[in-house]
């Protein structure tokens, strides 16, 4: 697949990271630190999809 977006993102305080997907688009999204992951699949096709994924923790 294609990659969207490579980079280092700073977070803030509490840990959030903001990142904007386009539409219509099925994704894998991977975050990595320090020896933590955390890795899910995310869809923008529906209006029924959410719009802010709070459950990713790193492991």
């Amino acid at each position: 697949g294609q990659i969207l977006i490579d980079e280092t993102r700073p977070t803030f305080d509490n840990g959030f990271v903001g990142v904007w997907l386009p539409r219509d688009i099925d994704v894998v999204v991977a975050i990595e630190y320090n020896g933590g992951s955390a890795r899910t699949d995310l869809s923008t096709r529906s209006d029924e999809d959410p719009t802010c994924v709070t459950t990713m923790r790193l492991s």
